[in-house]
């Protein structure tokens, strides 16, 4: 019986629990990202207006890739 109950909920404690390793080991970089990415949005407001969102959006799936792989 509590196989069956530990085993319902396995994916969110999976995805919890690798959120957490992740942010752990990586939160010196996270942070770094998040300054670099505010720095550009702050750059790029004015400029392109609502579509910097839209640039720091793919800005960030880059970074990730080569940040954290």
């Amino acid at each position: 019986m509590s196989d069956k109950k530990s085993g319902k909920g396995w994916f969110k404690e999976f995805i919890s629990d690798f959120l957490i390793e992740f942010v752990i080991n990586n939160i010196i970089e996270i942070i770094i990202f998040l300054i670099i990415i505010s720095g550009i949005t702050y750059l790029l407001m004015p400029i392109v207006g609502g579509f910097a969102i839209l640039a720091i959006f793919v800005v960030m799936i880059f970074i990730f890739l080569f940040l954290f792989t």
